[in-house]
């Protein structure tokens, strides 16, 4: 079972608005869990090989999300994304723009949550 870090942060709402979210889901064994990070990541491929998605992400200053470990519809197929969050939207957006100029044609912002 995986550790869950639970964040409190004190505060005016304005001070906490631009905190990432949690999400609250349950595994497939029914087990209640709390998302460590949601927010907008800019993705730059999904890899099947974790050394294969390594290699990407240490090219682009990205880093390696294990998607199985996410609020993602592809979620529990093995696979590796490579990208950068969790951050505001345009940050996002502005990241998958770079990617692409990078040559990730497919590069794109989204909002998700990992566990």
């Amino acid at each position: 079972m995986r550790t869950l870090m639970i964040m409190l942060v004190a505060g005016t709402v304005g001070a906490t608005a631009a905190m990432p979210r949690a999400a609250e889901a349950y595994t497939s064994s029914g087990e209640y869990q709390v998302a460590a990070a949601c927010g907008y990541y800019a993705f730059a491929g999904a890899f099947r090989s974790y050394r294969s998605a390594e290699r990407r992400a240490g090219r682009l200053g990205a880093r390696v999300l294990d998607i199985d470990n996410s609020d993602s519809p592809n979620a529990g197929t093995g696979l590796y994304v490579v990208g950068s969050g969790p951050m505001g939207e345009r940050a996002a957006q502005n990241r998958a723009r770079q990617f692409r100029r990078a040559g990730i044609g497919d590069a794109y912002a989204g909002y998700r949550c990992f566990y």
